[in-house]
């Protein structure tokens, strides 16, 4: 990390060391730099102003209580923990900054094309709520599978595993890995099998699928009253319209250049990413 600290100082007539502007210049690496476009470091600016102490008397510092400092580890076991920084303070910066700088990133999440998914598959690596493949790769264009959705939402949920018993007639095919995750979705209600019976836990997942998920797993108000503008908005599945108009007035899930929504197209990893990202954070 590069710095740089400009300090205006002078004593006054009390012996007071006076400082009345301090420029504070920090270059921290694994962030996103808008203006240089360079993905491997961010600038921080800041300016205090009107600071006075005295070096003749003994400085009283302040030090918040142990059970009010939020530090990295907690931060990866509670994503949560970072939205309670206010998203435009140099302490929310700072502390995603230490998860980033922490991080070892996916090689095929760290090229200018995966920018946009670059700081939530990371993030989300760190609180271990998604995995990636041998070699060190995400795979951001494979299309994610139900069972791989609902283990990742689980866990960003918070959803406790359980045992209950399953009935669906391919509940056989749920990978070992996946099972205390589906159990404890279909016992929250989370999901629901199919009128065949079946649940198809190696199918891909729609983008309809996913949003309706959220939405029980993350309680939202329906928001029913919400105008979608999406092109295709007619071609949402009746059961899922309510739940694509929530997601889309809190922000959560974007449409395509094009304006399309595509409600059956299967979801990507970086997608779902960006999208259980936004879930976690959002106020």
């Amino acid at each position: 990390m590069d710095g740089k600290l400009q300090l205006n100082l002078w004593i006054d007539k009390d012996n007071q060391i006076v400082q009345d502007e301090t420029n504070i210049d920090l270059r921290l690496p694994n962030d996103a730099d808008q203006q240089s476009g360079d993905s491997n470091q961010a600038d921080l600016n800041l300016t205090v102003w009107n600071q006075s102490w005295n070096h003749n008397n003994n400085l009283d510092i302040k030090y918040p209580s142990q059970d009010k400092i939020v530090n990295a580890e907690q931060m990866k076991k509670d994503l949560k923990l970072l939205a309670s920084f206010d998203k435009s303070s140099p302490t929310h910066f700072l502390a995603k900054s230490e998860l980033l700088i922490q991080a070892k990133p996916f090689d095929d999440v760290m090229t200018p094309d995966y920018e946009w998914a670059y700081e939530p598959v990371t993030m989300l690596h760190q609180a271990g709520i998604i995995n990636g493949y041998d070699n060190n790769v995400f795979k951001p264009e494979r299309n994610i599978t139900r069972a791989e959705f609902i283990t990742m939402a689980a866990k960003a949920m918070g959803l406790k595993s359980t045992s209950a018993e399953l009935s669906f007639k391919d509940k056989n095919e749920i990978p070992d890995w996946a099972s205390p995750s589906m159990q404890a979705a279909v016992k929250a209600g989370l999901i629901d099998g199919y009128e065949d019976g079946s649940i198809r836990p190696n199918q891909p997942i729609s983008r309809s699928e996913i949003v309706a998920i959220l939405v029980k797993g993350f309680q939202l108000p329906v928001a029913a009253d919400y105008s979608l503008k999406y092109t295709d908005r007619n071609e949402i599945p009746k059961w899922a319209v309510d739940y694509v108009r929530t997601v889309a007035s809190k922000g959560l899930v974007d449409g395509y250049e094009d304006g399309r929504f595509a409600p059956n197209n299967q979801a990507k990893r970086s997608e779902v990413a960006s999208i259980l990202y936004k879930a976690i954070l959002m106020n």
